[in-house]
């Protein structure tokens, strides 16, 4: 019996927390942190090849590396979430969607906890070029995960109608809360402050990208959009924050179109420095592909993170964006349409008033709608139900 007033306990299985500062690490740490106001909250957070380095195991493939750091994931996960569920009350089990799903389906199967998921994409779309890991595989996870858990929790409506419609998971299983920002770090700073410290031109145009250089990005359009751009005004900068499979790809293009020169390419930049670079920008580009994107829809947490410093933000027009346009926080264009990126982006870059009031709406627009703090109290809310209702029928 739990004692009266006391937090109910709930087991977050992940492999990212302290890995690098990708969406999925931000988002976990983000309500993790939320959710320990309302639970007791116990991590079973052990990453791939923890225990061992790389060094230590015998000269492999980087195709077999992956898969004994993916199994060996996989199994002190579920050992560790045994010791926890052994140890203490534990109510309720919480993963974000991935390799951990095959964990805590088999601790679902053999403690009875009910099981939340998570989901903020498609698996075998969201690594739909990485080498070594098939579709199938992939698709066998969102399988298993629909299947095995209690409650899933997509961040969009396209994802609950494929998690539904395709998979066959009761709708009314399915719960959709979008993703938010941190409204305390992302907020506006000085911009003339930040361009002094990360020692970028005081007068100078300049448009940002932060996130993973992954096909589904768009970058291309960036790139294929930067001439208009430069023609029309001329000396703007590009940065883009950030790595990934198509990086050296970007860096080709931009070579092939002679504006190489205007753009900086600055790697992974940690979260919480990420606010000075985008307070410094004038203007936050979002070029997402229609392909993986427009089916789905998005709830990019970097959208929000930009709208949060009042920043005006160019994204292509795909489902659940409409918001940037209807609230006047941005402009919208279609997707790998350099032509109308172009446009865009020139339009606001010559016209700092409206940029700042397009800032303001889009920092008006997160505190009221998708603050991590927002998100948390409708997550907390689901866990409850999940519980209540476990109790019932236990």
């Amino acid at each position: 019996m739990k004692p009266v007033g006391s937090k109910s306990i709930i087991l977050v299985l992940t492999s990212l927390i302290g890995q690098h500062d990708f969406g999925g690490t931000t988002h976990q740490a983000e309500l993790i942190d939320q959710l320990s106001r309302d639970f007791d909250v116990r991590l079973s957070n052990m990453s791939p090849g923890k225990r061992r380095g790389r060094d230590s195991l015998p000269t492999m493939r980087i195709k077999e590396l992956r898969a004994i750091y993916a199994a060996d994931h996989v199994l002190q996960n579920i050992v560790q979430g045994l010791r926890i569920t052994r140890k203490s009350e534990v109510r309720l089990i919480y993963v974000r969607h991935g390799i951990s799903t095959l964990s805590a389906t088999v601790l679902k199967k053999i403690t009875g906890i009910p099981l939340v998921l998570e989901v903020n994409g498609i698996m075998s779309d969201e690594m739909m070029s990485r080498p070594g890991v098939t579709g199938r595989l992939l698709n066998f996870l969102d399988a298993t995960g629909c299947r095995n858990s209690t409650v899933i929790v997509a961040v969009t409506h396209g994802l609950k109608e494929h998690f539904s419609e395709i998979l066959g998971k009761d709708p009314n299983d399915i719960v959709v809360i979008p993703n938010g920002a941190n409204t305390r770090i992302f907020r506006s700073m000085d911009r003339a402050l930040c361009r002094k410290e990360l020692r970028m031109p005081p007068s100078a145009k300049c448009v940002f990208f932060v996130g993973n250089v992954a096909p589904w990005q768009g970058l291309e359009t960036l790139v294929d959009a930067a001439p208009s751009i430069l023609r029309d005004v001329p000396g703007t900068l590009f940065i883009i924050a950030g790595t990934g499979e198509r990086l050296q790809s970007l860096v080709d293009r931009a070579n092939e179109r002679g504006v190489l020169h205007k753009f900086t390419f600055v790697g992974n930049v940690p979260n919480a420095e990420v606010p000075r670079y985008i307070s410094a920008s004038d203007v936050y580009v979002a070029p997402f592909t229609k392909r993986r994107n427009a089916a789905i829809g998005l709830s990019p947490i970097k959208i929000y993170e930009y709208a949060a410093c009042a920043r005006p933000i160019v994204a292509s027009r795909i489902r659940n964006l409409e918001f940037l346009e209807e609230m006047k926080a941005g402009l919208l264009f279609e997707p790998e349409n350099a032509e109308q990126m172009a446009s865009a982006v020139v339009s606001l870059l010559r016209d700092p008033a409206r940029c700042e009031r397009m800032g303001a709406n889009g920092r008006a627009v997160v505190e009221a709608k998708y603050s991590w703090e927002i998100t948390s109290v409708k997550l907390a809310e689901v866990f409850r139900r999940v519980i209540e209702h476990h109790n019932l029928i236990a």
